[in-house]
């Protein structure tokens, strides 16, 4: 790779596919064929390294984001929310993004931020 020299005997980290997030084939190909060559050029690539499983992240992001924009919502919008949204279970049994995206959206937008009146 040219201008990669400095990279030699870096660590790099390469998520290249996950089961809550699929890649397409050509995508995948380009991606592999960056990793030959990054290997290729010295860099030490790790293909197993996860901070957390994708969808646990990508549930948590959007519960942290839509609730601290829900500050903004008017307050009849808010209360719509509130009235589509499903109970959650238990943290231990929840699956990530358990019910539909109404759902979903509704208990990140209805979260405890806004009625704490913070931020």
């Amino acid at each position: 790779m040219p201008g990669f020299h400095r990279g030699r005997g870096r660590s790099i980290a390469a998520w290249l596919e996950d089961p809550y997030c699929a890649v397409d084939g050509e995508i995948a190909a380009v991606y592999g064929r960056l990793v030959d060559e990054l290997r290729g050029a010295g860099a030490r690539i790790d293909e197993g390294v996860r901070p957390v499983p994708l969808a646990e992240g990508h549930d948590v992001a959007q519960r942290l984001i839509q609730g601290a924009m829900s500050r903004w919502l008017p307050d009849e919008a808010f209360q719509s929310l509130l009235e589509r949204r499903l109970p959650r279970r238990p943290t231990i049994t929840r699956r990530p993004y358990d019910g539909p995206a109404t759902s979903r959206n509704g208990r990140g937008n209805t979260s405890s931020r806004r009625s704490t009146g913070s931020g």
